[in-house]
């Protein structure tokens, strides 16, 4: 895309009653395809959502709107978004969600202290990791290339704080644990000691590091070689729910309970800006396009497209009557997923301005 591209969403599609009850987690789950795969406009997608109701489910999602559907009114979610297999046994509810760089398994976080490995292929649960407190929140697997670190699962360890990496090819052991930062003074936790929780979790495009969020407003850059934490960065002093890189890994964003989203060149502490429009907590966020964009979901039942460079709010949609809790983007088709305590799913495709 050009530089001075915008992007904007156009609702394709929405499910509504998608779940029983709310719905948190969210992400597509297909391999990035080569451009004859692309073209090929009768290869179905895959999404996968975790909610309240103890189940995640993978949905087959029809991209026959493409070339005639440009909004809900002329494309009705029934027919775009299809249930094809329901895993159960997510006691609790589902917090977090994650996809393998092969498309091959996923994890879930759960309210019931575990985090549950599948084969999206055979539908079997793979692992189970069993924590004795909430020692488990966001989860993510490593976007890395190769066979083995491609299983590295990196989980926001809750109350503990910092990060766990476990190997889902050797039935969940934990390979390495990143210690939290030192409990904020003037954030939410008091200063109390072990009173900062892990909430969010995100890898860098390159797999090199890992960033997780906090409680009391602090977010950390991990180096994975050196095992040791690269950077703290400040500007929150509430809960910062989710965190994601720019596609180019140089920059992160963060989405916070004080109704922001700070943006940090990961060289400086400091944030370079901050993304303010929101009438509530900043629940998700999710870079996408040219990296010059993002686009974040709110309790204020909003979703916001940003010009990053411009700190600025392009585009509101308000397409889900309830909290907005989590965003995927999926690149290959340029498609955009999110899910809200509504129970519903939305599908909206990315453009940008003029196309």
């Amino acid at each position: 895309a050009h530089e001075d591209s915008i992007m904007r969403l156009t609702a394709v599609g929405t499910k509504n009653n998608a779940h029983e009850d709310s719905i948190w987690a969210v992400q597509w789950c297909h391999k990035k395809k080569s451009p004859s795969e692309v073209a090929a406009k009768d290869a179905k997608l895959s999404l996968l959502t975790g909610s309240v109701d103890e189940t995640c489910i993978q949905w087959d999602v029809s991209p026959q709107w493409d070339h005639t559907a440009s909004s809900i009114e002329n494309a009705g979610g029934d027919s775009i978004i299809t249930p094809a297999q329901t895993f159960t046994s997510q006691d609790l509810g589902v917090i977090s969600l994650s996809v393998d760089a092969a498309c091959e398994w996923a994890a879930t976080s759960s309210l019931d202290c575990c985090v549950r490995i599948w084969n999206l292929n055979t539908h079997e649960q793979m692992a189970t990791i069993s924590m004795a407190s909430p020692e488990a929140w966001q989860v993510a697997f490593s976007p890395a290339q190769s066979s083995m670190e491609s299983r590295h699962l990196a989980v926001a360890a809750g109350e503990r704080g910092g990060v766990d990496i476990y190997d889902a090819t050797q039935q969940g052991k934990r390979v390495l644990n990143l210690q939290g930062p030192i409990p904020s003074a003037d954030g939410t936790s008091g200063g109390k000691k072990n009173s900062l929780f892990a909430l969010g979790v995100a890898y860098s495009p390159d797999g090199a590091k890992v960033a997780c969020s906090h409680s009391d407003g602090q977010v950390v850059i991990y180096d994975l070689e050196a095992q040791r934490i690269m950077r703290t960065f400040v500007g929150h002093s509430k809960a910062v729910r989710s965190i994601a890189f720019t596609p180019d890994g140089k920059f992160l964003i963060s989405a916070c309970d004080d109704k922001t989203c700070n943006l940090y060149d990961i060289t400086d502490k400091n944030p370079i800006g901050s993304l303010n429009g929101h009438g509530s907590s900043v629940l998700c966020v999710e870079s996408f396009g040219d990296g010059n964009n993002c686009v974040t979901g709110s309790s204020d039942h909003k979703i916001k497209v940003w010009d990053i460079r411009h700190r600025t709010c392009i585009q509101t949609l308000s397409e889900h009557k309830d909290a907005v809790w989590d965003l995927s983007f999926e690149a290959d088709n340029k498609l955009l997923a999110s899910v809200s305590d509504d129970g519903s799913i939305s599908v909206f495709r990315c453009n940008a301005a003029g196309e």
